[in-house]
């Protein structure tokens, strides 16, 4: 068994948080969109799935944000290059389920919630970066994994958001 060096572990986990606290802003601000957009299944999209996933992204963006190398600005180039080519695919990924699956709003659907974790983990990860400490970053990634997946679950079984059968409708053109 190997004797891991503690100190390396922290900083391997510290260069982490920038990304993973951004995309959590994210994902924030995705589970509170959830709430008007139609989904194609309120089962599975709802805003504790909108938390889940979010916390799912931020783990990836994280691992992403922590193998690259260079310079701050290096790394932000980067990062906004993966977090492009990710959101691509997230859309292709999308529009492919609605048009072979068959399920319909799936891109209207997922389209706006990638692009609110994907765009705000880009564009924030650098500021987090320059602006927080190691222990801060922490500090915050924790808060914001506990606040988004508590306020998504809490919206989900409140079943805010969730799709209504339309029970108005307006009298037939005369």
């Amino acid at each position: 068994m190997t004797n891991a060096n503690p100190r390396r572990f922290s900083d391997h986990i510290a260069r982490r948080m920038p990304a993973f606290c951004a995309t959590l802003i994210g994902g924030l601000i995705a589970v509170f969109v959830n709430i008007p957009l139609t989904s194609p299944d309120d089962r599975i999209g709802n805003t504790g799935s909108v938390a889940v996933g979010s916390l799912i992204a931020a783990l990836v963006l994280s691992r992403a944000w922590g193998i690259l190398q260079g310079d701050a600005e290096q790394r932000a180039r980067s990062y906004s290059r993966i977090c492009t080519v990710i959101f691509v695919l997230v859309a292709v990924a999308a529009f492919l389920l609605q048009i072979l699956g068959e399920i319909s709003n799936t891109v209207r659907y997922v389209v706006p919630l990638a692009a609110c974790v994907i765009i705000v983990s880009a564009a924030l990860a650098p500021i987090i970066e320059r602006r927080l400490t190691a222990i801060g970053s922490i500090w915050l990634a924790a808060l914001l994994a506990v606040g988004v997946l508590t306020i998504g679950i809490a919206l989900a079984v409140l079943e805010v958001g969730f799709t209504q059968a339309p029970t108005l409708s307006l009298p037939p053109p005369p």
